[in-house]
């Protein structure tokens, strides 16, 4: 676990770039939350005799990438397989048109109908999405520590290509086309959102590295002891934020926390942060839980961030008891290149007009599993006490 990177929080990288960011969608829909350039989504199909994945990501308007990707089972001798295209589209018309297609790496006889069913797919949900109408906070069911694969807009559709009637749920907080899963029994989807993120500059690789997850996290590398009969000490900031650590924490930095190697925490402040606006209006429905977090906001909270992916399977949105409109997302999180898997729990709280509180946990998996409660124990802990007059550090 790097400190510096983990010491360069997703919210500050985020107000750095807001200022030059793009933002876009595909025509013929306004979605609430526009994509950004460099965003993904990926999704697990089980149509396929395989473990195998379908991702869509955009440049910008007029230019994305689709990809199949399934990895290597050494059981059965399969390699892994990636078949990779770039099209263009004219994003002037109200429907979805390709203009040009380039296919990433020479394609074998067996790549072809690969490659027509990634076509196929983008028609379709394109077409699908542009139906829906309003994917927005009127309409998408959500709540705290609901079933988040299956929290959304869920409409009763047909669709040949995943054996006729289906259940389509659309959530405007997933890149694209806004569809997070399609399935034919309930709680039991063909089609679903394992990850999303966006790729940082043109020398991310994230969206052609991924191969989907491990069916077990298997990471024992990492060891720690519970400390037994050490009360806690209060951590109080300058800005309020409150939270209660051991002996086993040393301060790193002035806003970093180290429990020796097992696990980090970070707690901060911005203010002047400009968010895009969402395209409609604020309501009470997946916000219901949140309406004090932009939908932007929420949704960049969710993204993987370079070749650490989050698995969307373990999300869960929840608050605080202690820390009133605060928003908690706990998710794990796989870095392949390094194998280390790890359990983090993002906690946003608005601060002002025009800022949020943020804390952060990050605790290698194998540790956090057999320790859940000590864990725990510290964001219960944690609490916000504004200073008077008020002002952000």
């Amino acid at each position: 676990m790097k400190h510096t990177d983990f010491v360069r929080n997703w919210l500050l990288r985020l107000a750095l770039h807001l200022c030059a960011a793009a933002l876009f969608a595909l025509p013929g829909f306004s979605p609430l939350v526009s994509d950004m350039s460099g965003e993904y989504v990926y999704y697990r199909d089980n149509t396929f005799g395989r473990e195998s994945y379908i991702g869509f990501l955009m440049y910008d308007e007029g230019t994305y990438a689709a990809r199949y990707a399934a990895p290597a089972v050494a059981a059965k001798k399969l390699p892994a397989q990636s078949v990779e295209i770039l099209i263009t589209i004219d994003a002037g018309l109200p429907h979805f048109e390709m203009t040009g297609e380039r296919i990433v790496s020479p394609p074998s006889a067996d790549d072809r109908e690969i490659i027509n069913y990634l076509h196929t797919l983008m028609y379709e949900f394109h077409a699908r999405r542009v139906k829906a109408g309003a994917v927005d906070e009127s309409n998408v069911v959500f709540r705290k520590n609901g079933n988040f694969l299956r929290s959304g807009l869920a409409l009763a559709e047909d669709f040949a290509q995943f054996g006729g009637d289906v259940t389509v749920i659309y959530d405007y907080l997933v890149p694209i086309f806004n569809i997070k899963a399609v399935e034919r029994k309930p709680g039991r989807p063909d089609f679903y959102v394992v990850t999303a993120g966006r790729l940082a500059s043109s020398e991310d690789t994230a969206f052609d590295d991924f191969f989907g997850f491990p069916a077990r996290y298997n990471d024992n590398r990492h060891v720690f002891q519970k400390p037994r009969g050490r009360g806690t000490e209060a951590v109080v900031m300058p800005d309020g934020q409150r939270f209660e650590l051991d002996s086993r924490w040393s301060q790193s930095m002035e806003n970093l926390w180290l429990c020796g190697d097992a696990a980090l925490l970070s707690a901060g402040s911005i203010s002047g942060l400009t968010l895009p606006k969402s395209n409609g209006t604020s309501g009470p429905a997946a916000l219901d839980a949140f309406p004090f977090v932009e939908p932007f906001l929420l949704r960049q909270m969710l993204l993987s961030s370079g070749s650490s992916y989050v698995n969307w399977s373990s999300l869960v949105l929840s608050g605080l008891e202690n820390a009133e409109r605060s928003c908690l997302i706990s998710a794990v999180f796989y870095q392949p290149k390094s194998g280390n898997i790890t359990q983090s729990a993002r906690v946003l709280t608005p601060a002002g007009s025009d800022g949020y509180y943020f804390l952060t946990m990050t605790v290698f998996y194998n540790i956090y599993t057999k320790n859940k409660n000590y864990f725990e124990a510290i964001l219960k802990s944690y609490s916000i006490e504004p200073p008077e007059p008020h002002g952000l550090q």
